[in-house]
């Protein structure tokens, strides 16, 4: 039969869990809209990488056309010698190659208005929805979570404020649940000696040994939830968010 300290521990336990399931939650759905948005960024980019070929092209061909052109024209200003079916040659040579450089600058500006229009109605029609929809779902999250911790955060008071934390009262609950402590007083000084123990480890090693911890701490809460009211509120909540 547990004792009321023990239910007591579990049921501040799970809390911090439900809590840590809801930030969790909210991670997933603010990575999910920043993947979202990277996605469509890299989408964008590869349909505009043709359009910025062309531009590139043209400008290559332009401004050499150009310079070209007022050489030829300076030479001819100059140098008299030079043949006037040679002058006139050079000159429609050049000319040509502007027209082109222009004419591929301009397909290319066409093209990346017809990407840019294209994406905007992407954006708007389909990605905007999705993002809208997650981010109402984070703040029914952020909501929630405030409510659940107003309602319920007093079971915390248990323990004193210094270990209302997940790794320091679920090392308490399975203490006592091991018979290793009959009261709060033994569990604490437990968990005292355990965190002076990780503190003599080097940090590398202490944090893999509190994550080991915790993970395992999370899976036996995970068996259990059911045993407190706190798993039915949630769970609810949980699946109205999908």
């Amino acid at each position: 039969m547990k004792s009321e300290l023990q239910s007591r521990l579990f049921e501040a336990a799970e809390y911090l869990k439900i809590q840590y399931d809801l930030e969790e939650r909210f991670e997933e759905m603010r990575s999910k809209i920043k993947q979202l948005k990277q996605n469509f960024e890299n989408e964008k980019y590869q349909a505009g990488s043709p359009s910025r070929f062309l531009d590139g092209l043209g400008f290559l061909v332009l401004i050499p056309s150009l310079l070209y052109l007022g050489y030829i024209l300076l030479v001819a200003m100059v140098d008299k010698s030079m043949p006037r079916a040679d002058q006139w040659t050079a000159i429609l040579i050049a000319g040509i190659a502007v027209v082109v450089g222009f004419a591929m600058m301009r397909i290319s500006k066409k093209k990346h208005k017809a990407v840019d229009h294209k994406f905007d109605d992407l954006y708007n029609g389909t990605l905007l929805p999705q993002l809208n929809e997650l981010e109402h779902k984070m703040n029914q999250i952020v909501d929630y979570s405030n409510d659940f911790e107003d309602e319920n955060s007093s079971v915390l008071e248990v323990v004193p404020s210094t270990y209302r934390n997940f790794i320091a009262i679920s090392y308490m609950l399975i203490a006592v649940e091991n018979g290793r402590a009959d009261n709060l007083k033994d569990a604490i000084n437990l968990y005292e000696e355990q965190l002076h123990r990780w503190k003599l480890e080097d940090a590398a090693h202490q944090s893999m040994q509190a994550q080991e911890y915790t993970a395992l701490a999370l899976e036996e809460l995970n068996k259990r939830q059911a045993e407190t009211n706190f798993h039915l509120q949630v769970l609810e909540f949980m699946n109205l968010i999908q």
